[in-house]
């Protein structure tokens, strides 16, 4: 049960790892980094579906992978909900599955299926599990239900997430990854992250402080090399007369003396120390400066009310959601809570058809690949001008623009950025999103977080992400179930 990484190196048109060498032994390992870091490559190279460049990988004991995305019905699914076993009965309720849900699965939420797709793999007790992002989708319940398995697990974990709660109580060990370095630390994230930001600042003092030593013994440096241009101009007899014997031998008895050849050898001397603080400047990692900062423009509507929804029960297969009228006014930001499954994106979406689509961006959850390619196509469309402004906003969330649209198929991380780019260019008076923060990484959520803070115009975002929503909206909306697949949306 343990997975050997031996000099591994694998990339694209550019390196994403180099040179790995490490061990994944019983117990939870997390990979962590930025959107387009190749979290998910480990992943891929270990169940097989990526092939090293150079090195191995070397597996001890049968695996199973569950991706980001669960787009059809796993194949472990059929066993797990066919088992009359009491072990299968008590996964499934673990996980608070239910016995309809495998045959009604296109009408499930993500979290209804992402919670399928973990229990399944659960139920087949693999001696090692590979997870991509696993609280995507989940509510406060359902990651509860989760923590408490994956604390159970006794295997090999390999656990690739944004969910800082969820790698505070899991991982003893997290690889970073900075492409093409890597870097592994026991302990959980905060511990591991927290070292590593010591470091980087011990590293920062220590170049600031060579940097000043051989800013001081350059111009020291500098002032021997004049005072030595001096001397060599005095040690000149081009000036003194063919027969002033007396001045030449002063001039020769000086050279001998080697007096006026001091300020020379002192520089030479500094220039030596000068190379070899150069030399401990260049030993020191330079850290890759990360910023963050930006805000969404917009241009606010002149109604005082943004939309306005008219009482109505929307039917979700078996289910319905009942909300009074409610509306939303200009700079509000409403966050809205409920339970997996209980219309959360139902009413998003109903909310989407009932504004003006021109002066509104709805991003979902997840999006169908037709329409990503469509949207590659309009940004390639655009002018220099235009994409100058998706280019600073992708860089400002921690991701190299560039690589992103003319590389290899970009993250869905790296898709929600493009899209949240575009929309600065637009005028915007209504911010739907459903899930934002999926499949973002953690510096890029701090970034998000603190755009979305300042941004003026009104919004409607759907999260299990409690803190969140508490650093981002005013008001709060809030699904509760009444009875009989019943829920009601409170304002």
């Amino acid at each position: 049960m343990s997975i050997h990484f031996n000099n591994l190196t694998f990339g694209y048109s550019e390196l994403l790892i180099k040179n790995l060498s490490c061990c994944f032994e019983p117990g939870w390992t997390a990979v962590t980094g930025t959107n387009g870091a190749g979290k998910t490559t480990p992943l891929d190279i270990i169940s097989g579906v990526l092939s090293p460049d150079y090195g191995s990988v070397s597996i001890s004991g049968g695996h199973i992978y569950c991706r980001q995305v669960p787009h059809h019905i796993p194949d472990e699914a059929e066993l797990l909900f066919s088992d009359d076993s009491s072990e299968a009965y008590r996964t499934r309720l673990s996980f608070g599955l239910q016995d309809d849900w495998l045959p009604r699965w296109d009408t499930l939420s993500f979290g209804e299926q992402k919670r399928i797709q973990i229990a399944s793999a659960f139920h087949l007790q693999p001696e090692i599990l590979l997870l991509d992002e696993p609280t995507n989708h989940l509510d406060s319940e359902s990651r509860d239900i989760l923590l408490n398995a994956l604390q159970t697990f006794r295997g090999t974990g390999v656990i690739v997430s944004h969910d800082r709660s969820l790698l505070d109580q899991l991982p003893y060990q997290v690889l970073f990854l900075d492409p093409p370095e890597h870097d592994l630390r026991s302990g959980t994230y905060t511990q591991a992250n927290l070292e590593r930001q010591q470091e980087a600042s011990f590293r920062k003092d220590q170049r600031e402080k060579i940097t000043r030593d051989i800013r001081k013994l350059e111009n020291r440096a500098s002032g021997y090399r004049n005072l030595a241009k001096s001397a060599d101009s005095r040690r000149s007899k081009k000036n003194i007369g063919r027969k002033d014997h007396d001045a030449k031998f002063k001039m020769d008895t000086a050279r001998i003396l080697g007096k006026d050849a001091i300020h020379g050898k002192l520089m030479n001397q500094l220039q030596g120390r000068i190379k070899q603080d150069r030399a401990k400047l260049d030993c020191i990692k330079t850290d890759r400066k990360k910023t963050f900062n930006f805000a969404l423009s917009f241009e606010p509507g002149r109604r005082k009310t943004v939309f306005s929804i008219p009482e109505d029960r929307l039917s979700m297969g078996e289910k319905v959601l009942s909300f009074d009228t409610f509306e939303l006014r200009t700079e509000d930001k409403a966050g809205i809570t409920g339970v997996n499954g209980s219309g959360k994106s139902t009413l998003l979406n109903h909310i989407y058809q009932s504004c003006r689509k021109e002066r509104t961006l709805y991003i979902p959850q997840e999006l169908e690949k037709q329409q990503i390619r469509s949207f590659f196509n309009m940004i390639n469309e655009l002018n220099s001008s235009e994409k100058g402004e998706i280019y600073s906003i992708m860089a400002a969330l921690g991701s190299e623009p560039e690589r992103v649209l003319l590389g290899e198929t970009p993250s869905p991380g790296e898709i929600r950025k493009l899209l949240i780019a575009d929309a600065i260019r637009k005028k915007i008076e209504l911010l739907i999103l459903d899930e934002p923060t999926n499949h973002l990484d953690l510096y890029s959520i701090e970034a998000l977080e603190s755009a979305l803070h300042d941004y003026r115009a009104a919004m409607v975002l759907v999260s299990h992400d409690h803190y969140f929503l508490k650093n981002t909206t005013t008001i709060q909306w809030s699904i509760t179930e009444n009875k009989n697949n019943k829920f009601h949306l409170n304002n």
